[in-house]
């Protein structure tokens, strides 16, 4: 009875977090997650998608789901059609999109730690409501700092708050190949210093040597 406070007000993202402080810049980029990511999303691999998730006291849980890109081009319980095999690489899938969570507070099972359905990555789908129910969503005591890795079709959730005084942030990172469209323009939305003096991998994160579409190569080919 007294779990009753909207989720929406007791739950919010914060962006732009580069600009914030310097931790941001360390966080987008564990050199762990880095060196992992290089062999599942290749060599040029991108950040789509920074930001963090505070759940307050009292908030609500998410109802489980998936982050994939173009993951709409399906419905629910539909097969996303990007289940691909590489040629030659029989049993390797090739990954659209893989996900870093970090504690900045400890999750608990009362404040809302993440769910995860282990091995749902395989239905390679965005679960129906009817499924939450068939399998159980797995939660893990987590200390602030540490870095959870997960490809982004794993079936996961934050969990609801129940406590009355604990807050319970991390950030969310998303990372794609460089083909991929990113769900926000992160160069844009930072300052050009920190990118420019950073040693590490923010430059390619941020995709500043990457050539978008444009009308031509050769703007002089191109018929009017």
């Amino acid at each position: 009875k007294n779990f009753s406070r909207d989720k929406k007000i007791n739950q919010f993202y914060h962006y732009n977090l580069l600009n914030l402080d310097k931790i941001f810049v360390e966080l987008i980029q564990p050199k762990i997650a880095m060196n992992v990511y290089k062999k599942l999303l290749g060599e040029r691999f991108i950040c789509g998608f920074f930001s963090t998730n505070c759940l307050l006291p009292g908030a609500r849980g998410q109802l489980p789901h998936c982050d994939y890109p173009y993951i709409d081009i399906a419905k629910p319980g539909e097969k996303i059609p990007f289940d691909l095999n590489i040629s030659g690489h029989i049993g390797k899938r090739f990954l659209f999109n893989c996900q870093i969570v970090v504690p900045l507070t400890d999750f608990n099972f009362d404040n809302g730690t993440t769910g995860f359905r282990s091995g749902s990555q395989k239905y390679c789908k965005f679960p129906q409501k009817d499924e939450f129910k068939k399998g159980k969503f797995e939660q893990y005591k987590i200390k602030a700092g540490s870095i959870i890795m997960f490809n982004g079709l794993l079936w996961h959730c934050s969990m609801p708050n129940y406590t009355d005084n604990q807050y319970r942030f991390c950030t969310l990172g998303q990372y794609i190949p460089h083909f991929i469209k990113p769900m926000h323009d992160l160069r844009e939305m930072t300052n050009k210093k920190i990118i420019a003096n950073d040693k590490g991998y923010l430059k390619q994160l941020m995709g500043v040597n990457l050539n978008y579409p444009r009308k031509s190569m050769y703007p002089d080919t191109y018929l009017s």
